[in-house]
């Protein structure tokens, strides 16, 4: 009954993340590629959804994995750049819109064409934005996602569980995308809304959580280096 206390990643640890993610996919896809199969399979079989984009998403929307996975293309405004999680996906049941960042709408882009090649098909505003690498719809359980977050984990020379104790897994992502906007001076109404939090005192364990490093910033802005 011991309480699962996670940790957010720290800046570099998540572009050391994000690279093992986009090596991940790279490898894989060569491994995809040189897999048989009949002439008429070839095409789908050569191609692999690439996962890179969903870990950018988690770091960059806060999103939980309910509220991702479920998300289809129509949520996605390429012109207001945002994505809209539904009620009936989120936890407070509440719909909220999160602006997203140039590059991973752009990664986004790229994915969707992949994910037609892949199906044979158009893809549909109603398909899953978040596919599996095998072009599936992600299931609830996670455990087939651990298995490529902890790889990546591994690649990039990341410990599961710190010094502390503290782990990491999909959810810490979350944690992660709320100490970033702790880190970058984000008002506590503005994570609240982002994170989709019913209730204010959750919010604020976010900033208790803050690493010294990030702490330190804030001092020197105000006594100096």
């Amino acid at each position: 009954h011991q309480r699962c206390v996670r940790r957010a990643l720290s800046e570099e640890e998540i572009t050391r993340f994000l690279r093992a993610a986009e090596a991940d996919d790279h490898d894989a896809m060569q491994i995809w590629a040189t897999r048989g199969g009949g002439e008429a399979n070839h095409r789908a079989r050569s191609v692999r959804i690439p996962q890179a984009p969903l870990w950018r998403a988690f770091l960059e929307t806060g999103a939980r994995w309910s509220e991702l996975t479920r998300t289809p293309w129509a949520d996605v405004d390429t012109q207001r750049r945002t994505l809209l999680l539904r009620a009936e996906n989120t936890k407070a049941k509440r719909r909220r819109i999160v602006p997203l960042g140039r590059k991973l709408l752009s990664e986004l882009e790229g994915l969707r064409e992949l994910q037609a090649q892949a199906l044979g098909r158009e893809v549909q505003l109603a398909d899953p934005v978040f596919r599996t690498p095998e072009g599936a719809c992600w299931s609830r359980p996670t455990n087939n996602a651990m298995r490529i977050f902890d790889r990546l984990l591994l690649r990039a020379q990341i410990a599961r569980v710190d010094a502390e104790g503290r782990k990491l897994d999909i959810h810490a992502l979350r944690h992660t995308f709320g100490s970033r906007m702790a880190r970058n001076g984000a008002g506590l109404v503005h994570v609240q809304r982002l994170m989709g939090h019913s209730d204010p005192k959750l919010t604020a364990q976010v900033y208790t959580h803050l690493d010294v490093e990030d702490l330190r910033g804030a001092i020197e802005g105000v006594v100096g280096a």
